[in-house]
């Protein structure tokens, strides 16, 4: 009550990392409208400490598809510089879940190519609550962009190989190569 009176209306409950989910917990996400902020760079920046503390029950934490098929919104962030603070790093752990590191880390959770954009994109908008103007390039939206040298949708392309050429801010070019 207090969060809605000074903040807003649809004020959102989050539960960031999520790394060990409890059991029935996404059910009761769902109910309460909470969402998740995972960081999926951790897959790959804790990949050998976190084998080592969970052994074989690494495969049951750090959750990604399972939080998104239960209907509960997942948003992705770097949690820099703990996790690393390229969004191309988390969005390659996310769909690698770790490979690059050696043994993917429950592989079951890993993300496709266009969920993983997402939910740094979409997702970060809806955490903020920025919804209604960004996170989707749509008439009416902030002109926030990017223009990269690869497809990010192509399965076959390395989320860590991405350079950006150019970005813009609510329409303003801000960098461009």
């Amino acid at each position: 009550k207090a969060q809605k009176a000074r903040w807003r209306q649809d004020a959102r409950h989050r539960i960031d990392h999520y790394f060990c989910p409890p059991e029935g917990g996404l059910a009761r996400m769902k109910n309460a409208g909470a969402i998740v902020v995972s960081q999926p760079s951790f897959v790959s920046v804790m990949h050998r400490s976190a084998i080592g503390a969970f052994g074989p029950a690494i495969d049951g934490k750090y959750p990604a598809k399972s939080v998104i098929d239960a209907g509960v919104p997942y948003v992705a962030s770097s949690d820099a510089p703990t996790g690393d603070f390229s969004p191309w790093s988390g969005m390659a752990s996310a769909v690698d879940r770790g490979a690059n590191k050696g043994r993917p880390i429950n592989p079951a959770e890993a993300l496709s190519h266009r969920q993983a954009v997402r939910s740094y994109i979409h997702g970060g908008a809806y955490a903020m609550g920025h919804e209604s103007w960004r996170g989707a390039l749509e008439p009416g939206m902030a002109a926030d962009l990017i223009a990269m040298d690869r497809d990010p949708f192509d399965p076959s392309v390395d989320f860590r190989d991405v350079k950006v050429l150019m970005t813009m801010i609510r329409g303003v070019v801000e960098h461009d190569t």
